[in-house]
């Protein structure tokens, strides 16, 4: 595994406990006409930059960017936060190869696969967070 950021783990932390997400499976969020739901994932992307959820065919994705006039490109995710995110949010591998890039998106990959199949399992924000805190 590897380790999140300090300030990313104590931010991401604090919203997975703050009562202010409504929790939801299989998608970073998904929006009805009355309310948001969102994975463990969707949190760390909601909470690191907010201004990147599109509505795209009925569902709201997390596009990699806006362009100035706020379209999104097409590289969407469905169930993982972006590689930038990702890459920004957790801390770089120390004594790493030089493929180390390669070797934490990899190790990154697993870490989100292992989050959202607890989320979509049932583990509440709490359960959740109380993992990240012991492992991240």
């Amino acid at each position: 595994m590897v380790k999140l950021k300090a300030e990313v783990k104590k931010k991401w932390l604090e919203a997975l406990r703050s009562g202010s997400y409504q929790q939801g499976k299989q998608r970073l969020r998904v929006t009805t006409d009355n309310s948001d739901s969102f994975c463990c994932l969707g949190v760390l992307c909601d909470i690191t930059d907010n201004t990147r959820w599109m509505p795209v065919f009925g569902i709201t994705r997390y596009g990699r960017y806006k362009d100035a006039k706020g379209a999104g490109n097409s590289l969407f995710r469905t169930g993982f936060v972006p590689d930038d995110i990702a890459d920004q949010s957790f801390m770089d591998l120390t004594g790493a190869p030089e493929n180390s890039r390669s070797v934490k998106l990899i190790l990154i990959a697993k870490t989100q696969t292992v989050l959202s199949q607890m989320n979509d399992e049932g583990k509440s924000f709490n359960d959740i967070a109380d993992w990240i805190e012991a492992n991240l």
